[in-house]
């Protein structure tokens, strides 16, 4: 499996694979007003400024993408996204222990998940991140922010 890092070529698959994992969140939630959902062609294209994106890529198509970037000593990840057809073959964990090759200068790590997002939180606390903060987004979704210290 190659990871490799996204470009501005990537967002319009990007945001597809992304919008069709997430639509379960959505409904999950009872919430189709969430950013992944929402997000726009140029927002992704601006989010290249200040983050890198990895991509998986089997057969020309990109069948996962992680987000992350570094402030001072912390690396925050996001958007961890993995097709459906392709989840529980070790993709996400392979993106994030890449997130920790990548950012090596990061002494911490923080990802975060809904409260809800069982499979997101069960693999991150796999991974060795531990829940420091919940914060209530609506009356159907708590965001569990994770951190792991290297």
């Amino acid at each position: 499996m190659d990871i490799l890092e996204a470009t501005v070529i990537d967002v319009k698959e990007i945001l597809a694979l992304q919008k069709k994992s997430y639509e379960t969140y959505g409904a999950r939630y009872n919430n189709y007003k969430l950013p992944p959902l929402k997000e726009s062609a140029i927002e992704l294209k601006k989010n290249f400024a200040n983050q890198t994106i990895y991509k998986v890529m089997e057969d020309d198509n990109i069948i996962a993408t992680i987000r992350a970037y570094r402030k001072n000593k912390t690396c925050y990840i996001g958007r961890l996204v993995v097709d459906t057809e392709h989840q529980r073959k070790g993709i996400g964990t392979a993106l994030i222990n890449e997130m920790f090759t990548q950012f090596k200068k990061a002494k911490r790590f923080d990802i975060a998940a809904g409260d809800k997002d069982f499979e997101f939180l069960s693999l991150y606390e796999k991974i060795g991140f531990k829940e420091y903060t919940k914060q209530q987004i609506d009356k159907n979704m708590w965001m569990i922010s994770l951190e792991k210290f290297v």
